[in-house]
């Protein structure tokens, strides 16, 4: 398996449906409901021919607690924001990154 370190992390537009348990009169369905516009940001888990698989909560550097499934055909654009892994440190914590598992 392929290191956490070694992914892309990306933002990614795309269409989300939108479902509703609301009443409305078809009038206002036609000239309101939309698909919605989103974008989620994430390290590129999986790129296949039909889907891609982002992770956001992760644990180490390997167990993903928190992952969408986002089909191709919806995606309107992928922006990589960093290629890879940089270990960012702020210089007043006193915590030190060794004590933590990777």
């Amino acid at each position: 398996m392929k290191k956490l370190r070694n992914r892309k992390i990306v933002e990614v537009h795309w269409f989300d449906a939108q479902t509703s348990m609301e009443s409305m009169f078809i009038d206002d369905i036609e000239q309101h409901l939309k698909p919605l516009y989103s974008k989620s940001v994430g390290y590129l888990l999986v790129d296949r021919k039909d889907y891609i698989v982002l992770g956001f909560l992760v644990f180490g550097n390997e167990l993903i607690k928190h992952h969408q499934v986002i089909p191709k055909g919806i995606i309107k654009k992928i922006k990589v924001i960093r290629n890879g892994y940089t270990e960012i440190i702020e210089k007043k914590t006193k915590i030190s990154p060794k004590r933590y598992i990777e």
